[in-house]
């Protein structure tokens, strides 16, 4: 039993990429990436089925949050790929899909059989900007308060960070007041902002 079922995409990675079964449609032989406590779940490229979502699933990556609740307190926590595998400014239900398709203690089995019921709805469908649940569109405020998905590991000067993270200058310098625009990031940690697209278009302050 899962008992957290959380969601990632593109614009929310570190930096923003995609995975490398981003465009899995949930079968078995194209599995959707997940990530997950490598302790708890296994190899990279383990395989999940999860009854709920009738879709298959395939370890790809890591994720800090499910390790920390499986060293905690052996619960299992998986982060499953929801976003497409790019961002474009008119996603703007991506996060919210995110946080609506979050739940709790679901069946997941690992290892399955390859001949389980599958439905290969999308849980979000980038052409419609649509959630598989209710998700209301948001927009990046560049305010650090309101939300702040953190990364590190970056290095160049502000302009050449904030366009990997389809950010304004101005926006960037919003997010991360601490750091110093003149002499540029040399991999310490900063805030990368909610995965919103900005308002209109990437490079246009909110």
């Amino acid at each position: 039993m899962v008992k957290s079922v959380t969601f990632y995409g593109y614009p929310d990675n570190c930096p923003p990429s995609a995975q490398p079964h981003s465009l899995g449609t949930g079968t078995y032989d194209n599995p959707i990436t997940f990530a997950g406590a490598r302790d708890a779940i296994g190899d990279q490229g383990t395989i999940m089925y999860m009854e709920t979502f009738k879709k298959y699933f395939i370890m790809d990556d890591s994720c800090a949050e499910c390790e920390d609740d499986w060293r905690r307190d052996g619960s299992y926590h998986v982060d499953l790929w929801l976003g497409p595998n790019h961002m474009n400014p008119s996603y703007s239900r991506l996060v919210g899909c995110e946080d609506a398709m979050t739940t709790e203690h679901k069946k997941a089995t690992l290892n399955p059989p390859r001949d389980l019921p599958v439905d290969t709805t999308p849980f979000y469908d980038a052409d419609a900007n649509t959630c598989m649940k209710h998700a209301d569109p948001c927009y990046e405020t560049c305010d650090p308060d309101q939300e702040c998905n953190e990364c590190d590991g970056q290095h160049g000067s502000c302009e050449e960070v904030a366009k990997v993270f389809s950010l304004s200058v101005e926006c960037f310098q919003k997010l991360n007041p601490h750091i110093d625009c003149d002499e540029g990031l040399h991999g310490q940690q900063f805030c990368q902002g909610s995965g919103c697209p900005l308002r209109l278009n990437f490079f246009e302050v909110v």
